[in-house]
């Protein structure tokens, strides 16, 4: 994690110990969405609350969980720990209970992804208008969107699958936030998940979405230019950052339809 280090807390916690000159506003915007995701049943670790302790030489901010052992879901996919398209089924399968929970109370996922897209400075100001444009077209919703979901952020713990990681949450159509899975499994994959692990878990997931929604996959891809860009507003490594490059250049603008 760029901006945080999980350390050992209580006997039955964790603190995630974010970095010096992280924003205090974003820590506390975290606490209340896990509190919300949590409250709404979904399987994610119980928030306690924020800290502040002494760590190496300097004063920081955590958030304190209920700690899950067991490993990720991106540990077991480069484990091979269990078949890839099983582990795909998993994850498609939580993140589809994730979007049947109303979502009223969290952010409209639309507006923060237009806010994402007029930050996007190393996308040229035509695309990023193209990106605004196909956005006001495509639908908003009320399902709870993760909106950072992939494989590391599922703890693979005793007691079943749990998501981690709320900052990003808001309310939306469920196909954005699938949009945004595919784009970070397809392009923001850590590199020690070799490439043949990686295009197998996405095509067993693209399958898992294809079956699940039939009739929805065209909808799906007309979210990529926008998710696309906005991800180009987050600190990504140079490697990704090309690669989004390169398909922001070649994508069309979404239908009028």
């Amino acid at each position: 994690m760029r901006a945080s280090e999980l350390l050992p807390w209580k006997h039955d916690q964790v603190v995630k110990l974010f970095r010096q000159g992280y924003a205090g506003p974003a820590i506390e915007t975290e606490l209340q969405r896990a509190r919300s995701a949590h409250a709404l049943g979904i399987p994610t670790p119980r928030a306690e609350g924020i800290i502040e302790i002494d760590h190496q030489g300097g004063r920081r901010r955590g958030i304190v969980f209920q700690r899950l052992d067991g490993p990720t879901l991106l540990e077991l996919v480069i484990a091979r720990g269990a078949p890839v398209a099983r582990l795909a089924q998993v994850f498609f399968e939580l993140q589809r209970a994730i979007h049947g929970c109303p979502g009223a109370a969290l952010p409209d996922m639309k507006q923060a992804l237009a806010a994402k897209i007029r930050g996007a400075r190393r996308v040229g100001e035509a695309k990023r208008q193209q990106a605004l444009d196909d956005l006001e077209r495509l639908p908003g919703g009320l399902a709870v969107c993760h909106g950072d979901y992939h494989p590391a952020n599922v703890i693979m713990s005793a007691k079943g699958p749990m998501v981690v990681d709320w900052l990003d949450a808001g309310r939306g159509d469920a196909t954005l936030d699938a949009a945004r899975s595919l784009l970070l499994l397809q392009h923001g994959v850590p590199g020690q998940v070799g490439r043949g692990v990686r295009e197998a878990f996405v095509a067993a997931y693209t399958e898992c979405l294809q079956q699940a929604w039939p009739g929805r996959m065209a909808l799906i891809e007309r979210w990529r230019l926008p998710v696309c860009v906005a991800r180009l507003a987050e600190p990504v490594d140079e490697s990704e950052c090309d690669s989004l490059l390169e398909l922001i250049s070649t994508t069309p603008a979404a239908s009028r339809s």
